[in-house]
């Protein structure tokens, strides 16, 4: 009979395979070494899959691009059609039109604090948006997003990072938040870049930088200057592969300084990304607890920025995306009240099928009495 693979000691993984087989019996060892190239085939058309569907991505991101591109030149108030000239490639004959018409009626041109009302619709960002950042969000004047390009492990920047040659730059990516000149900070730019990594089949956050915000005299909107002073990257660490203490399985290795003050402080605490202390056996459980979470939060929101909020600016400008967001909420509300119902009711008829049951044991062992 087949020993559990727990039996086998410190052996590796591999080892480990080896002496399960072993054990087996030889026609079933033969039986398994065919599910074994059953998988092997499996494994490979799903590895076939992933890299279809990667391309058909990267295909349809850069037919998405155009329009991405217009959709500034409108919000910015430099569009050809507001100008008297033709629509990007990214405008319909109907939004050219509209252009046009709002050229020749107002002396105004944009979308006054699109971006900045669109965040605050978006619950996500809104939750870490304070009060004293809302003047200087009115200067954002673009929200994009790149896939990073090259091969990170052979790159002098990916050297300087510690990463590793294993980095998906598929699911790499970069956020660029575009400022007009403004009186809070210098940068024209400020960008988020996260690292991703494979890790058995998933893509999981190795780590990520952020911009260092540089801030004019007397206009640094954050109350703690640490939680936005921006990402030495250098000093982002990184979770390892090596047993640790408390952070260990987290499956994020995302480099907030231990402020941790992402939502307290100020939105611009966002580009100052969590950094894991070199020394992480240092914290103690509560400590990793609250790492652990300012990590999912950071990863969460750069991932929610990416994949729901650009590509649906104009529906959270107007608020459309809250209405269907609030369906959704209202939907999975709904569902979830009804498998609480269901699983009440399962509990009540397995209560009265046991009490049935109660009944019956006791009148067979009352009529087992009166027999003896």
């Amino acid at each position: 009979m087949a020993g559990s693979t727990d039996d086998m000691g410190l052996a590796g993984p591999e080892d480990r395979v080896t002496q399960f087989l072993g054990r087996l019996p030889d026609d079933v060892r033969t039986r398994v070494t065919a599910l074994q190239a059953i998988q092997a085939d499996h494994d490979s058309l799903e590895s076939r899959f992933q890299t279809e569907v990667a391309a058909l991505q990267r295909k349809y991101e850069q037919m998405y691009e155009p329009f991405y591109k217009e959709r500034s030149k409108i919000v910015m108030g430099s569009s050809c059609s507001e100008e008297g000239g033709e629509g990007g490639m990214g405008v319909g004959v109907g939004a050219q039109g509209a252009l046009q018409t709002a050229a020749t009626t107002s002396t105004s041109r944009g979308v006054p604090d699109f971006w900045l009302t669109a965040m605050k619709n978006h619950r996500p960002i809104k939750v870490h948006i304070r009060e004293r950042d809302t003047e200087a969000l009115k200067y954002l004047r673009d929200v994009r997003w790149s896939r990073l390009k090259g091969t990170t492990g052979s790159s002098d920047n990916a050297q300087s990072l510690s990463l590793s040659p294993s980095h998906s730059h598929f699911h790499s990516f970069k956020l660029e938040f575009e400022f007009a000149p403004n009186p809070f900070f210098t940068n024209d730019v400020l960008s988020k870049t996260y690292y991703m990594e494979e890790q058995e089949g998933d893509a999981v956050l190795a780590r990520a930088v952020g911009t260092a915000v540089d801030w004019k005299e007397g206009h640094n909107l954050c109350a703690n200057a640490n939680a936005c002073k921006g990402g030495d990257p250098r000093r982002t660490g990184s979770v390892k592969s090596s047993p640790q203490k408390h952070l260990d399985g987290m499956g994020l290795g995302l480099g907030l300084g231990l402020g941790l003050g992402l939502s307290k402080n100020s939105f611009f605490a966002f580009f100052n990304p969590p950094k894991i202390p070199d020394d992480d056996s240092s914290l103690d459980e509560y400590e990793a607890m609250e790492l652990r979470e300012a990590l999912e939060e950071d990863c969460e929101l750069g991932i929610a920025i990416k994949e729901h909020f650009i590509p649906r600016a104009v529906s959270w400008y107007t608020g459309e995306a809250m209405v269907e967001d609030e369906e959704e909420e209202e939907e999975e509300e709904e569902d979830e009240e009804e498998e609480d119902e269901e699983e009440e009711e399962e509990e009540e008829e397995d209560d009265e099928e046991e009490e049935e049951d109660n009944g019956k044991r006791k009148k067979n062992d009352e009529q087992e009495k009166g027999v003896s």
